[in-house]
């Protein structure tokens, strides 16, 4: 660590990378399942043309080589979701951290 590297000690996701073992492998039951995405949050009172518009503005760019490639160099894999299946994504992973987080205690 004097160099100032950094040892990881597991991944979400459900493959290894760079030999990294994933954190589901090592007991974390549901870890698997934790991934990242983007995605826009906007108030409920902005205008539906206006979220679209926006919405495609973040899709094109995703879409784009550039950011292709900085996918695959950050082992990430493209989502580029529908709306509708982005909102089931997202009511999919707030439904997770609530069963992966049942149980946990904080010490005082």
């Amino acid at each position: 660590m004097d160099k100032g590297e950094l040892t990881a000690l597991g991944i979400s996701g459900r493959r290894v990378v760079r030999g990294i073992a994933t954190l589901e492998s090592q007991g974390f039951a549901g870890v698997g399942e934790v991934v990242n995405m983007h995605s826009l949050q906007v108030p409920r009172t902005m205008p539906a043309e206006q979220y679209m518009e926006l919405r495609r503005l973040v899709t094109d760019a995703a879409r784009t080589d550039s950011v292709q490639r900085a996918y695959a160099v950050d082992y990430c894999d493209p989502s580029n979701l529908e709306s509708v299946a982005t909102q089931r994504w997202f009511d999919s992973q707030v439904a997770l951290w609530k069963r992966l987080s049942q149980g946990v205690k904080l010490d005082k």
